[in-house]
């Protein structure tokens, strides 16, 4: 178990690792890693993030976690990864598409409504190169 603090609260981890086929990701910009190593790390952090943060009601904890920061922080390499989980099973992992692209593709109509919200993303990927499926 690992604890962090957040504000004036600590938090009680518990950290999960899944295993999951290896998909195509964008060309390798970082010397020495390959694909899988990309996909293997973002699913691990993935794991981590939802089993931390599955008792958090309020989005500024989930997205205060060091596993969404770590996610953020492999920067557009995710991008595809990330479209593609919410493609498959909607989830607050969006959140991360705005920190790492700096792109902000939804309507203020769609504010608090995630399939919209999401809506927005995968319409922004379809037309944005290399993200597009």
């Amino acid at each position: 178990m690992s604890f962090y603090s957040v504000g004036t609260r600590e938090r009680q981890t518990d950290y999960s690792h899944r295993s999951t086929p290896v998909p195509t990701v964008p060309p390798n910009r970082y010397p020495g890693a390959s694909s899988s190593d990309y996909f293997n790390r973002y699913e691990s952090l993935k794991a981590q993030w939802a089993a931390e943060t599955a008792h958090f009601s309020l989005i500024d904890d989930k997205v205060a976690s060091p596993a969404f920061a770590a996610i953020v922080s492999m920067g557009d390499i995710v991008v595809p990864l990330i479209l593609r989980d919410i493609r498959q099973e909607p989830n607050l992992l969006f959140l991360a598409l705005h920190r790492i692209t700096g792109e902000n593709p939804v309507p203020p109509s769609a504010a608090g409504r995630i399939g919209e919200i999401i809506n927005a993303w995968l319409s922004w990927a379809d037309r944005n190169q290399p993200y597009a499926d």
